[in-house]
């Protein structure tokens, strides 16, 4: 039966795919790999630091959304199979897998790009490093400052600074 998404059959443990991937990371430079679980038990995100040549450490922030991976494999006949009372841990812990395996791919060859000068360090990491929106109070994921401060301008995206009379947006380092 042919899969429905890569890795739908993994049995690859998260934990096994998280030492990889901090391995990985260490690997090209990292530092500071830390696992954030839910209180459920599970793996949500990663943090973790890359030097950047000028602007020094960029700290990165990857979250493991798994909710489109459990709607796709509980449409999918294999899970069907399971009684309706355990089907949907066997899917969450499924999803789980299977996104921490494409999120070590992706850092992989995001990684892979920066070393063949494809892509600079902070190119490839943009959408997941963490900036302080004075807003907020707190680190938030470039996506996610983009997502609220952009907007469609008459030459194209602008993007507004946080703070009334600022125009840079601050990037601190790793704590």
């Amino acid at each position: 039966m042919p899969q429905i998404v890569k890795y739908e059959s993994t049995e690859v443990a998260v934990e096994k795919t998280l030492a990889g991937l901090a391995k990985l990371i260490r690997g090209y430079g990292g530092r500071r790999f830390e696992q954030i679980w839910d209180p459920a038990g599970r793996a949500v995100a990663v943090r973790f630091a890359v030097d950047h040549p000028s602007l020094g450490e960029l700290p990165v922030h990857m979250p493991a959304r798994t909710g489109k991976i459990r709607r796709i494999l509980l449409d999918g006949g294999k899970w069907r199979s399971y009684p309706e009372g355990e089907r949907e841990e066997k899917v969450a812990e499924q999803a789980e897998r299977i996104a921490w395996r494409h999120i070590s791919d992706l850092t992989e060859q995001l990684l892979l790009a920066v070393r063949l000068d494809l892509k600079t360090l902070h190119e490839a990491f943009m959408a997941d490093v963490e900036v302080y929106d004075r807003e907020r109070g707190g680190l938030v994921r470039m996506a996610d400052y983009l997502e609220r401060y952009a907007s469609a301008g008459p030459d194209g995206l602008e993007l507004e600074a946080a703070e009334a009379n600022s125009r840079t947006i601050p990037l601190p380092a790793g704590r």
